[in-house]
């Protein structure tokens, strides 16, 4: 039996999980960036 309101909050982990994966690849470019430019600052 579903309660009222599952399917919200898995779309939201959903969410939370895109966003996750997004972040990681961010975070690895910038990384990249970073290390191809060290003197970015």
């Amino acid at each position: 039996m579903r309660t009222p309101g599952s399917s919200e909050i898995e779309r939201a982990c959903d969410c939370i999980g895109n966003v996750d994966s997004l972040g990681v690849n961010l975070v690895r470019d910038a990384m990249d960036l970073a290390a191809m430019q060290p003197k970015l600052r």
